[in-house]
């Protein structure tokens, strides 16, 4: 400790009693290094902190329809096009490979992980391409045989994302609703679990916004829930399927508007280096902040400051005592408990008296740490949870009721459990979409009564820490000051 003599034993004890021959390094000495929070105002002694290493997370996402993937020679220089153009995540389209062919022959590629959505049609087969090093952030896969294939990859600082690679056949319209709709539900999983759905592939079709056409169905969807066709967003409208005769724009990426900030460049290639497809080859760049490592949430770290003891001798521990006794002395900090000063404002000249003398005459250096603390209470963070699950009800109702698609029922159960834990009162969804606009306002309604709970819940919470960690301070001043004025430094 600081001080030799004996804790104060009633309140008439006498501070000016604690002799400036009283800040030994008897303790100390015998101490390595001791850390104490970043309660300190600015100096300008020398410091050293630890930099965080910001790695962003590049993605470059690529479509390319192959017309066939069973010759080995297209396998290998296709692979090596990704590979020299830097490729991580490729979609490639009307494959020809049967399920059985494709376990059996792709296992040897050394670059890329393939996940195979196929069939035994002639004109259809799609699969997605990884890096092998992404392969460890794969959480799930979907399949629609033959058509469409999804992966959902997870990231550092929920950077979470759903590729979903497609092709539509253009002959049979039945299986085409079928397939879009079963994508459709894709999106519509990925944005209530806050997964960035990205669409590509074939889709046989061009944009056209005024046909009513089934076959337009997946991308009159994306037109009206915030998904950006990169080629318009860029204004790269070249055609990407051409013949001797005829060119069109069948073939696409669309990107969940809320990670469109997130793309650096989107650009068209023509095949004649690589398969040999009439189908030109997209590719978009993506950059994303803090996926991979480096800075955490500012409210998940502290700084401190270790103090070298072992590098004080005599002579620097009584200059340190000297200005501690001129600091309190300035301040006119009172030596006695019989002061009509509060506490809080006694406790804090010594306090700062202490650290300005320390960081004057200890050698010191200071360093981040992290820490995990939460937001809110375990109450309030129950609340919350249950606030964004009711949102994205909301939300998926809305986008139904814009869309004129079927509301799941099974949000039911998601409301009756709200509605039992919180004593809430939502409706229940029906069928009717009539009545969607009146249990929209009505959800509505609930939603801010429940987001109103959380806030006061955990104002609340941070009110009683507050309160009991002042009287813990009061307490430890009155009983035990001597371990206090020491526990400055420590």
């Amino acid at each position: 400790m600081f001080f030799t003599d004996p804790p104060f034993t009633s309140s008439s004890t006498n501070l000016s009693s604690i002799s400036e021959s009283d800040f030994t390094a008897s303790r100390l000495e015998t101490s390595s290094q001791f850390t104490s929070p970043s309660l300190y105002p600015d100096d300008h002694t020398a410091e050293t902190s630890i930099s965080e290493t910001y790695k962003p997370l590049h993605l470059s996402i690529c479509t390319h329809n192959t017309r066939g993937y069973n010759d080995n020679l297209k396998q290998q220089v296709w692979e090596d096009y990704c590979l020299s153009h830097n490729i991580n995540i490729a979609s490639i389209t009307e494959t020809k490979i049967s399920q059985s062919n494709a376990n059996a022959k792709f296992p040897r590629s050394q670059q890329f992980t393939y996940y195979w959505s196929c069939t035994d049609s002639c004109k259809a087969g799609t699969a997605i391409m990884i890096q092998k090093h992404l392969k460890p952030h794969v959480h799930k896969i979907l399949q629609f045989p033959g058509y469409a294939i999804a992966i959902d990859l997870f990231f550092k600082h929920d950077f979470k994302f759903r590729i979903i690679s497609i092709y539509l056949p253009c002959d049979d319209l039945q299986l085409r609703l079928l397939i879009q709709n079963n994508i459709i539900q894709w999106i519509q999983e990925a944005n209530t679990k806050n997964i960035q759905p990205i669409i590509m592939g074939d889709f046989n079709v061009t944009d056209n916004l005024q046909s009513p056409s089934i076959k337009l169905k997946l991308i009159h969807y994306l037109q009206h829930n915030n998904m950006y066709d990169l080629a318009k967003h860029t204004h790269s409208l070249t055609p990407t399927w051409h013949s001797s005769r005829y060119s069109s724009r069948i073939d696409y990426i669309w990107a969940n508007h809320t990670i469109i900030c997130y793309l650096t460049s989107y650009h068209t290639d023509d095949a004649n280096q690589s398969t040999l497809s009439d189908h030109n080859i997209l590719i978009s760049a993506w950059e994303f902040p803090y996926a991979i490592s480096g800075k955490r949430r500012s409210a998940t770290k502290s700084k401190r400051r270790i103090f070298a003891y072992k590098q004080m001798n005599q002579d620097l521990w009584q200059n340190f005592a000297d200005q501690v006794t001129s600091n309190l002395q300035s301040k006119n900090t009172p030596f006695t408990t019989n002061t009509t000063e509060s506490l809080e404002a006694t406790w804090h000249k010594i306090q700062t008296s202490i650290i300005t003398a320390a960081l004057q005459h200890i050698p010191n250096k200071k360093f981040t740490v992290r820490n995990f603390q939460h937001i809110f209470s375990s109450k309030a963070s129950k609340l919350h949870s249950c606030l964004k699950k009711l949102g994205n009800i909301i939300r998926q109702v809305k986008a139904s009721t814009h869309n004129h698609i079927s509301v799941p029922i099974s949000y039911n159960q998601d409301i009756d459990q709200l509605n039992s834990l919180y004593h809430l009162n939502i409706p229940a969804l029906s069928l009717n979409f009539n009545s969607l606009p009146d249990w929209i306002a009505a959800a509505n309604n609930e939603w801010k009564t429940l987001y109103h709970t959380r806030n006061l819940e955990n104002i609340k919470n941070i009110r009683e820490q507050i309160n009991d960690n002042i009287a813990k301070r009061c307490t430890k001043l009155q009983n035990s000051p001597t371990k206090m004025i020491n526990s400055i430094l420590i």
